[in-house]
């Protein structure tokens, strides 16, 4: 009970087994939301390698949720795609999500200038990178063979 209305709660594992299944999962938001099937169309266009489940989770908002996680970074590597005249703008799904606020994750592309050459290595940019957050991806100019 909680001020005497029934409740439940659930403990942080709890949660984070339950969000499990949206690991790969961003939020697309749009100024004005195009009909599901429009956006469906544009990603199949992608020619993405797994499947995506796309549906509405709010008045502006979209849930994509990518089975694969190179789908996944690819498309959240693009802070926004245009989908006919709608922009949408993408973000990280969270458990926390509140689908009327911005999402407080972001992907951030990190410059290194003067990196010295034997430290062009995707083991070490991802060593370093790991300091300020979660790497997702090191570009080809990051790695020197």
């Amino acid at each position: 009970m909680f001020k005497g209305c029934p409740s439940v709660s659930f403990s942080k594992s709890d949660v984070e087994r339950f969000s499990q299944r949206f690991k790969y999962a961003v939020v697309g938001r749009f100024r004005r939301k195009p009909p599901v099937s429009v956006v469906k169309s544009f990603l199949d266009r992608l020619g993405f390698a797994g499947g995506f489940p796309v549906g509405d989770l709010h008045s502006n908002s979209m849930l994509i949720n990518f089975d694969r996680d190179e789908d996944y970074q690819r498309f959240f590597f693009r802070k926004s795609w245009t989908i006919g005249k709608e922009v949408m703008v993408v973000t990280k799904w969270s458990p926390n999500l509140k689908p009327d606020e911005d999402s407080p994750i972001v992907p951030v592309w990190i410059s290194i200038p003067h990196l010295p050459i034997h430290l062009h290595d995707q083991t070490a940019l991802f060593a370093i990178t790991s300091t300020i957050g979660t790497p997702l991806k090191v570009d080809s100019v990051g790695v020197v063979p």
